[in-house]
């Protein structure tokens, strides 16, 4: 849930960008799908890679998948499989070679949308918040009713536009009651959800579900917003620089680690036995999947990071918060 809201923070931040700089669609789409398509490619090719290795050690075959899987999961399209036969779980599409996909299934079309909202918005000379938030509450009372996913946008748009938000006020608004408007909003948000939680408002499991999901991104962004004023001084200390490090190789991290976990997991075992040392061994297995992030992020991730727009690649009003945000969204 915070991965689609600093998403849609650092989607607006790239879309508002290209408007500024009278950049439209398509130079839109060709960054984001550099920025995105080719790291993850090569995360398939590592999966099949691994697999690859795990089943000559007698791990079993998870390669003998028919075509249409590799198809789908080349091209990040796996979540057209769930369209007409949904699931129970965001998760639970047995197409993606990876669950941790999920997520990047319903990414890539925010992207498309939020393109397609640019072309509106120069339409109809309208801030592109707009139609964001209409398509955010038709998101919401979607979800209220709805006990399968199918994949489709919409049904996790709701979330991605609090990020949305959260950009426009911390980046682009200048009025105090139009800061002051959107924390209110942030709150009424989280104090519904937090009601519906503990049973004072009654919700289906379905809907406390949801209740979950809109606390945890509401707060969140209540978070980034009271303790912007701490940021500038936290990325000069040292654990503000492990953060940052850490931001820098997020996308990697995320792209492989669920090909590592048995990995690290054995390798770690073998240096600092868990029954010896457990705290030892899990520090170990996370350096593990650091140190095979940091390579990947190297030779597959930094090659096709965007460069600036132009020289002066920034949005009207930058934010300071997440230091290097639109720097991410680049």
């Amino acid at each position: 849930m915070l991965f689609f809201v600093i998403s849609g923070y650092c989607i607006t931040a790239a879309a508002i960008q290209c408007q500024n700089k009278g950049y439209g669609f398509g130079t839109f789409m060709r960054r984001r799908i550099r920025r995105i398509f080719p790291p993850y490619a090569c995360a398939v090719l590592y999966w099949i890679a691994t697999r690859a290795v795990k089943s000559a050690a007698g791990g079993g075959n998870e390669l003998g998948r028919p075509w249409t899987d590799y198809l789908q999961n080349f091209t990040l399209t796996q979540w057209f499989s769930t369209i007409l036969t949904p699931v129970s779980s965001p998760i639970g599409n047995g197409v993606l070679f990876m669950t941790a996909f999920w997520s990047l299934g319903y990414e890539e079309q925010f992207y498309l949308v939020v393109g397609l909202l640019m072309i509106l918005c120069a339409s109809l000379r309208c801030p592109l918040i707009i139609p964001v938030m209409a398509l955010g509450i038709l998101s919401l009372a979607y979800r209220i009713f709805a006990v399968k996913w199918t994949g489709f946008f919409i049904e996790y748009w709701g979330q991605f536009a609090v990020g949305v938000l959260l950009f426009y006020r911390l980046a682009y608004c200048t009025a105090s009651w139009q800061r002051r408007s959107l924390d209110i909003v942030f709150a009424t948000i989280a104090a519904i959800s937090l009601l519906a939680l503990v049973g004072v408002v009654p919700v289906t499991s379905e809907q406390h579900y949801l209740a979950n999901e809109l606390a945890v991104v509401s707060i969140f962004a209540l978070v980034l917003v009271y303790t912007r004023s701490t940021s500038n001084h936290l990325m000069e200390t040292w654990l503000g620089k492990i953060l940052a490090g850490l931001g820098t190789i997020s996308y990697s991290l995320y792209l492989i680690h669920e090909c590592n976990l048995k990995f690290s997991a054995s390798l770690a075992q073998r240096l600092v036995p868990a029954s010896v040392f457990e705290a030892g061994n899990c520090v170990l297995q996370v350096a593990i999947h650091l140190a095979l992030a940091i390579v990947f992020w190297r030779f597959f991730e930094k090659p096709f990071l965007n460069k600036p727009l132009n020289k002066r690649d920034t949005v009207s009003r930058p934010a300071d918060l997440m230091g290097s945000a639109q720097e991410s969204a680049g």
